[in-house]
């Protein structure tokens, strides 16, 4: 085996020992980065939780106070009907926006997730293909190294016999 067959052959194998570190470096940071998203996403749909449970005890807390405060000053009736259940109403609406803010993060972790599967495919595609390409580049070195070394060998054995094979 020559010299140049044995570089060809040791560079073939670090062009894909570097295709497949590459690809693996990638697929990792892909994947770090949709854990990271989903824990960020988790964590906002906690607060967004803990923001709807205090916006529902507020709003049990101003209603009672709307009928204590009401009642004690004697006052009852359709206005009193109507500012409550426009009390309610303003908490039952900041309560549904909070509650489609968190389907949205939801969405957003899935479509993430989504992305990340798409990415890690055609991680896995160039890697393939990365190795491909050695490969083929490598075989296509050792053809030609071969044939030169053929017609070298003819070069050679003609020129031995006289030149020009007379």
């Amino acid at each position: 085996m020559s010299l140049l067959t044995i570089l060809s052959l040791a560079s073939t194998a670090a062009s894909i020992a570097g295709s497949i570190s590459s690809g693996r470096s990638e697929r990792d940071r892909n994947r770090i980065a949709a854990e990271r998203a989903s824990q960020q996403a988790q964590w906002q749909n906690e607060q967004l939780e803990w923001q709807k449970e205090d916006l529902g005890r507020q709003k049990e807390a101003d209603v009672g106070t709307l009928l204590t405060q009401s009642a004690a000053l004697g006052v009852s009736g359709p206005s009193i009907d109507a500012i409550k259940g426009y009390t309610v109403g303003e908490y039952n609406r900041a309560i549904g926006q909070v509650e489609t803010q968190i389907g949205w993060n939801n969405q957003m972790n899935e479509w993430n997730l989504q992305d990340v599967e798409a990415a890690n495919k055609q991680s896995l595609f160039n890697e393939a293909v990365g190795i491909g390409s050695s490969l083929i580049t490598s075989g296509i070195n050792m053809y030609s190294m071969n044939e030169n070394a053929k017609y070298k060998k003819k070069y050679e054995d003609l020129f031995e016999k006289g030149g020009l094979g007379l």
